[in-house]
């Protein structure tokens, strides 16, 4: 049970990586917190810690310096404290979230983009559990793909398309039409991907392709309807 607890505990923590990355932001640019804003920080990320280890658009590395074992009610007091900073200085709060989601409305962001592509042709994993390999008959043919995938990457406007933004881009105008002209019913087709995108915005990494793969495979087929 305490195993159980103690899973919760870090996966709520998890949630709030928007918040950490919003905190550790304004305590780099204002160096004015109170010494009880500090303890009170301090119970949910090592405030001496931040400057070193905060990185605008990974989310990753103040989580190493998150307490994974924080309570209920220490992080309820965290919550009134990032509620409180936020009117102290919201310009801090805002630049941290646009350094977290501009990824997926930035067109350009393509050349900062991860594939998450297996560029290892022969073993896709290989350890004491798992020993995945692809056949060595279409060595050639994956070789071929590789080849022409990283020559399209770098044409202009083709490579626009390897990046997420465009296809943000695309549902924002699918939807302005579908709302433009009221068919309503469309906007059941619409809802998977307004949802990826909410979560993507939540996810601690800024343009991960492979986050929004399920937006960028379906919307040519929703514009087409």
């Amino acid at each position: 049970m305490p195993n159980i607890t103690s899973q919760n505990a870090a996966a709520g923590s998890a949630m709030l990586n928007l918040t950490r990355q919003q905190v550790a932001n304004y305590v780099i640019l204002y160096d004015d917190l109170t010494e009880d804003e500090r303890q009170v920080l301090d119970k949910m990320v090592e405030v001496d810690a931040v400057r070193e280890h905060y990185n605008p658009e990974l989310s990753d590395d103040i989580w190493s310096i998150t307490n994974k074992r924080v309570t209920t009610e220490e992080t309820a007091d965290y919550l009134k404290l990032w509620f409180k900073l936020f009117f102290r200085h919201p310009d801090a709060y805002i630049q941290a979230a646009i350094n977290m989601w501009y990824g997926y409305f930035y067109p350009d962001y393509v050349c900062k983009t991860k594939f998450y592509v297996f560029y290892e042709l022969h073993n896709i994993s290989d350890s004491e559990y798992l020993d995945i390999r692809y056949p060595a008959r279409y060595a050639y043919e994956r070789e071929l793909a590789e080849s022409w995938k990283g020559l399209l990457y770098k044409v202009p406007l083709i490579s626009t398309f390897y990046g997420i933004g465009i296809y943000t881009w695309m549902m924002i105008f699918t939807l302005v039409c579908v709302i433009w002209k009221r068919r309503w019913r469309f906007i059941a087709f619409m809802t998977p991907c307004i949802v990826t995108l909410l979560i993507c915005m939540m996810s601690p990494v800024c343009g991960y392709t492979r986050y929004a793969f399920p937006i960028m495979f379906i919307m040519p087929f929703l514009m087409g309807l």
